[in-house]
């Protein structure tokens, strides 16, 4: 499933669901903004809801320091992500990609590069 999101002043979002393999589908954010747009929404109780069981869970951040982390020799800045939604929500939130371009490990790996960044999936 998917669906636009108006963030309001005329900025809208494509927000795509992940199918699960038992059936429905899912969607992780920690944007607020994207929340609370996702909850005006007018289909917002009837296709979607949020989901009253999840549970957040916050990591210890680690010290960073002020130089970006990068791999031997490649120059490229280091993101630590979860999964490939949470690299592929990263490449959309902040580089404003299209989610379209982001279908595959390959397509995500490769926009990531083309900005300067790599992903490390914990």
């Amino acid at each position: 499933m998917s669906l636009n999101v108006s963030l309001g002043k005329g900025k809208s979002v494509h927000v795509s669901f992940t199918a699960l393999t038992g059936g429905g589908s899912v969607y992780y954010t920690d944007d607020e903004k994207l929340q609370k747009a996702l909850e005006r929404h007018a289909r917002y109780g009837k296709i979607f809801r949020l989901d009253p069981t999840f549970v957040e869970t916050k990591v210890p951040a680690k010290e960073q320091s002020e130089e970006p982390l990068s791999t031997e020799g490649s120059g490229l800045k280091v993101i630590k992500v979860a999964s490939l939604d949470d690299a592929k929500s990263y490449l959309v939130e902040t580089f404003d990609i299209s989610r379209t371009k982001l279908r595959s490990k390959k397509q995500i790996e490769d926009a990531a590069a083309a900005n300067g960044i790599e992903f490390s999936f914990e």
